[in-house]
């Protein structure tokens, strides 16, 4: 017998529509072989009439119902078929129009469905929580500056279409809790199922969530391996897209240098350059003088100059990542200098007290650039070098 795969465009906890959609397939020839949220397959054979039950049943798994359960239908007249995605609904099926409804006791039948409907309450209050927690990880994982780090970040982009699918995802399972809920109250009133009702023929979404789920976690994928891939140092001569702001044009003595290719959703292209010169004292502490350029190129090009002022402003609070040490909470005491400079949209340089902490952030022709220095040196004298970097 020929098998045919349709969409499926009710959802399993719809167990009215559903019974209705197998039932008018079953009139055009098509009998359900196997049940999937998006795609079912059929097999074809003489139209009749026939009719489907989708039953709850707590004790069932992968398996399918208990024998003893799956006999005592069959006695009735009633052959198992398969699950409807949920393990614990099973669909049965009849071609004889003599044989007795599976539940003459609509009371008792409800309590099944109360039953449902707690484990669907669950998973709706669980899916709640978990789309709670991706909106929490997505706020600290922007910070201070959100358009930087959505820029910048690897995987944060993806985090966030995650939040949004779920947060498109919660009116389903919250309508079929609702759903069953009704039906359960309906049948403890007395009132039997009616089991030929109207039905949705399409249901687009749940194919647009499918297909948003896999390319996501394929950008993730992609994202995680190629920046994984970038993760071996190399030297600052192999950079192609710009010049780095040299150390040495800053402080005498010999340094080393490396550079680091990352990636990102809205930043394909990002370098991160570190220059490690000789150590300094300052004060009752020794610092290394030291340099560290990161350099952006977003997908947006309008993003840069947002890109920017984020970087700035990430780059002066403190953190366990920073190789400069600067006091919890003096974090405002950074004295910003905006200037205006041919080629670039944006240029700001920032010291801190003391002299010795500076930054310069800027941006021009879709790019932008951060660069954190420790020294004696004054990165204001050298806006033309640094403005090099972007233009």
């Amino acid at each position: 017998m020929k098998c045919i795969r349709k969409f499926t465009p009710v959802s399993p906890y719809d167990i009215q529509g559903l019974e209705s959609w197998l039932q008018d397939l079953a009139l055009q020839g098509l009998y359900l072989a196997w049940f999937r949220p998006l795609f079912s397959t059929f097999v074809q054979d003489t139209p009749r009439q026939v009719r489907y039950r989708v039953e709850f049943c707590k004790e069932a798994d992968r398996d399918g119902p208990p024998q003893d359960l799956k006999d005592l239908y069959r006695d009735f007249g009633w052959d198992y078929v398969g699950r409807a995605w949920d393990s614990t609904l099973l669909i049965f099926r009849t071609r004889d129009s003599r044989a007795e409804e599976l539940h003459t006791d609509p009371p008792l039948q409800g309590e099944l469905l109360e039953k449902l409907a707690r484990r669907l309450g669950r998973r709706f209050f669980g899916q709640l929580v978990l789309t709670l927690v991706l909106a929490v990880l997505c706020a600290v994982l922007m910070g201070p500056a959100p358009v930087a780090q959505l820029v910048t970040h690897p995987q944060l982009p993806v985090f966030l279409l995650c939040l949004i699918l779920s947060l498109l995802g919660l009116p389903s399972p919250f309508r079929s809790w609702r759903r069953t809920i009704r039906l359960a109250r309906q049948l403890g009133e007395g009132a039997p199922l009616d089991h030929q009702v109207p039905y949705p023929h399409h249901n687009r979404k749940s194919l647009a969530e499918f297909s948003a789920a896999v390319v996501l976690l394929g950008l993730l994928a992609v994202t995680w391996f190629w920046d994984m891939s970038g993760e071996n140092l190399r030297s600052t001569q192999e950079i192609e897209d710009f010049t780095p702001l040299p150390l040495g044009s800053l402080e005498r003595g010999a340094y080393a240098d490396v550079c680091n290719a990352h990636h990102s959703l809205l930043c394909w292209d990002q370098w991160e350059v570190c220059q490690i010169g000789d150590a300094d004292r300052m004060g009752d502490g020794i610092f290394w003088t030291r340099m560290d350029i990161n350099w952006y190129r977003p997908v947006l090009p309008a993003l840069a100059e947002p890109v920017a002022q984020g970087l700035l402003e990430q780059a002066k609070w403190p953190g366990d990542d920073k190789w400069w040490t600067i006091p919890w909470g003096t974090w405002d005491d950074w004295t910003v200098t905006e200037y205006a400079v041919d080629g670039l949209d944006w240029c700001a340089v920032a010291e801190y007290p003391g002299g010795y902490f500076h930054l310069a952030a800027l941006s021009g022709s879709g790019r932008a650039a951060v660069v954190q220095y420790t020294g004696s040196g004054n990165l204001a004298d050298h806006l033309e070098e640094i403005a090099g970097m972007v233009e």
